[in-house]
């Protein structure tokens, strides 16, 4: 048990991935990849990831199953990418309006970002011409009560809804868009979400090639240390002779919470030198 790092609950966050492309194999889900490393990065937790087709039921379903979770974490915030676009097939900001049972509004604020951006696109000749059209006003159509998140690399502003004590963030699907709003615009909502966490993460080599092996260790690691995540890098048993693990803390104070994490697998690599395993840092430059 670890009880000197000022650990807190991390923020949870639940990912919606929209988009048929997705689930026909025509592009990888990099934006889940980049969310979640994020997230980590800020102390808190990915509970869920889910890809989901442009289908309004579907996504409203969804919406209203993570909003309503009762096994397992429920989320803070709700990460949906994709499917704020102009076309018809650009469903997300309807079916999350529908989900959390809001009708759909114009908003001004988010009106001016898409007249901005396609007069910034016309003005560099990127399209032909600038202003509004109905296609792109319905970019900002968005869920009563949403705040606009302005994009800086894009025309399709990202939205915030939040509503009964959790929140739902919807970003473009193209991942420059993405991180350019995660990065900019979202910031202050990420400071009160996921507020003052440090994160820690270290791996460690084990020279054995059997996880069945190592559990009986690995179960009395996170016993003694509930609070650290451990995960295997597995791979095939004839690839490596031995296996990687990646463990990581959450706390309050960055300092406090590398030291924590250094002494419990200080405790793990004695353990396991004393049954005759090497172990090396995955950081030393051996593979």
């Amino acid at each position: 048990m670890i009880d000197d790092t000022n650990t807190v609950r991390p923020g949870v966050a639940e990912i919606l991935s929209i988009g048929n492309e997705l689930l026909d194999g025509s592009i990888q889900d990099g934006n889940s990849y980049w969310l979640i490393s994020r997230v980590m990065k800020l102390g808190g937790v990915v509970a869920r990831v889910s890809i989901l087709p442009d289908d309004m039921d579907v996504i409203a379903q969804e919406v209203q199953e993570a909003l309503n979770r009762t096994v397992g974490k429920a989320p803070d915030v709700l990460f949906v990418s994709g499917g704020l676009g102009p076309t018809m097939d650009d469903l997300t900001l309807g079916a999350v309006a529908k989900g959390l049972g809001l009708p759909l509004e114009m908003h001004a604020k988010a009106r001016e970002m898409v007249r901005q951006g396609f007069d910034a696109l016309a003005a560099r000749g990127s399209v032909e011409q600038g202003g509004l059209n109905p296609a792109r006003e319905k970019m900002a159509m968005l869920p009563r009560g949403a705040i606009a998140l302005r994009n800086p690399a894009g025309t399709a502003p990202g939205v915030l809804v939040e509503r009964e004590g959790r929140s739902v963030v919807c970003f473009p699907g193209v991942p420059g868009e993405l991180q350019q709003i995660f990065q900019t615009s979202l910031q202050p909502f990420l400071a009160k979400i996921f507020p003052e966490q440090a994160f820690a993460q270290h791996a460690l080599w084990i020279g054995c090639n059997d996880e069945s092996v190592l559990a009986p260790h690995l179960e009395w690691f996170q016993k003694r240390y509930p609070d650290i995540h451990v995960k295997a890098r597995s791979g095939l048993f004839d690839e490596n002779p031995k296996l990687k693990f990646v463990f990581s803390l959450g706390g309050q104070k960055k300092r406090e919470v590398e030291d924590a994490l250094d002494r419990a697998l200080h405790d793990l690599t004695v353990r396991l030198e004393e049954y005759s395993y090497h172990v090396t840092s995955a950081t030393d430059g051996s593979e």
